[in-house]
């Protein structure tokens, strides 16, 4: 297999065309995921994580197509205040009406403190409210209250709605529902959160908003820009282990770009494999970095240390002619041979590793939990672009560096040259 890849494979992709026309495709295949990123739709369902013909997923299915705005129910719990006092009932008032004013919201907001006031307009409590339309004190607001409740007309649906202690309201809820139809993305859906909690925050009072869909909608709250951090965090860590154990900037900058290319066509591959983006999808977009990276790596070093080779004949053969390295001389490199045999010493490695590899992970492809194909799908990606790139891409790349090189970087590899030939 090796000289397969020495007399074959290596010096076919190095030919001139076939150089010109991998790098194109390799780009037109990095432009088109770029855009096929921008166009990913994000969330995963209950479904995904429930067998095909699993009874609770066919409910879901009739659910989500004929109800699915039904369950968009959202409260808004009011902690303890004096309810009595005017100055809270504002402030209750006010938190209804502009979360009714919410793009997001169904209006009206279902307030027990509302009808309450309004019962008590069309009571025979009239006569004895203030000028605001409330009532003088706090006993007579808790006695009256009381009576609203025990209307069967009126009060009695907001029972379940405040909670009593010691003859006082320890708590209440508000209650309001979302639009479906503005809520089309799971992004959207997070912006419908955030403003809702933004909104219950602002109040004087103590509010908080809840509703149980807000459980799955709740990690898309900034999911882009946390996970654009941990990218960063991962890119720089590994740019660093990568340099320290390579020893040369340009290597290593090349297998970064490798692994960028990687994480950007994967992200096409999500689009065109209609998989949604959420946080299974970032875990294994991360993960990927770490798998990549090892045959993009392997190649580099590999390489790497046949250039050392050609350094340490040319510097070896020039002193035993009675020459000697001048610090600021440079050594005419042959970079083609040198990724050729580099690719054929370790090509071989990285395609059976990485075959292998596939293999553990061929039966998730069989599965039929819509979850575990995901997993499928992103890890066949991952291998299928880390070959392409790790053996063809990083390989033709590293034939179109430079050439030349100062004799510092003989001494710079000195110690790992004698290392090398004391292992031979």
């Amino acid at each position: 297999m090796s000289n397969w890849v020495r007399k074959y494979y290596a010096p076919t992709i190095l030919k001139p065309k076939v150089r010109i026309g991998m790098i194109t495709f390799a780009v037109v295949m990095f432009v088109i995921s770029v855009f096929a990123a921008t166009q990913i739709s994000s969330g995963v369902s209950q479904n995904d994580v429930m067998p095909d013909k699993s009874y609770a997923k066919e409910f879901n299915d009739m659910d989500g197509k004929y109800f699915s705005g039904i369950n968009l129910g959202t409260d808004i719990i009011i902690g303890t205040c004096d309810y009595a006092d005017e100055r809270n009932q504002d402030y209750i008032l006010d938190l209804a009406e502009r979360v009714a004013a919410s793009k997001y919201i169904h209006p009206p907001v279902t307030s027990w403190l509302h009808d309450y006031l309004d019962w008590l307009q069309h009571s025979w409590h009239n006569n004895s409210l203030t000028e605001k339309g409330r009532p003088p004190n706090s006993t007579q607001f808790y006695l009256w209250l009381y009576e609203f409740l025990s209307d069967p007309n009126r009060g009695m649906a907001y029972s379940s709605d405040i909670v009593f202690q010691f003859g006082a309201i320890k708590a209440s809820k508000l209650k309001t529902r979302h639009i479906f139809e503005v809520l089309n993305t799971d992004f959207k859906r997070a912006e419908a959160v955030m403003e809702m909690r933004k909104l219950t925050e602002d109040s004087p009072i103590p509010a908080f908003v809840f509703s149980w869909r807000y459980i799955p909608w709740d990690q898309y709250i900034g999911m882009v820009q946390s996970n654009v951090i941990q990218f960063s965090l991962v890119a720089v860590a590994i740019l660093i282990i990568v340099l320290y154990f390579l020893g040369d900037f340009s290597t290593a900058i090349v297998t970064m770009a490798a692994l960028v290319m990687i994480d950007i066509d994967l992200l096409g591959m999500m689009f065109f494999w209609n998989i949604p983006l959420s946080n299974v999808s970032m875990i294994n977009l991360l993960l990927s970095l770490g798998l990549a990276v090892d045959a993009c790596a392997h190649v580099t070093h590999s390489v790497n240390l046949e250039i050392e080779r050609q350094i340490h004949t040319k510097m070896a053969s020039k002193e035993l002619h009675g020459g000697e390295a001048e610090k600021d001389e440079t050594v005419e490199l042959d970079r083609r041979s040198a990724v050729i045999d580099g690719l054929a010493n370790i090509g071989t490695s990285v395609f059976s590793g990485t075959f292998t590899s596939f293999l553990g992970i061929l039966v998730l492809g069989l599965s039929n939990h819509g979850i575990l194909r995901i997993f499928f799908k992103f890890y066949f990606s991952i291998f299928l672009f880390a070959l392409f790139h790790g053996l063809t891409i990083v390989p033709i790349v590293l034939s179109m560096l430079p050439s030349t090189v100062s004799t510092k970087v003989y001494r710079k590899y000195q110690k790992d040259i004698e290392r090398l030939h004391a292992g031979q």
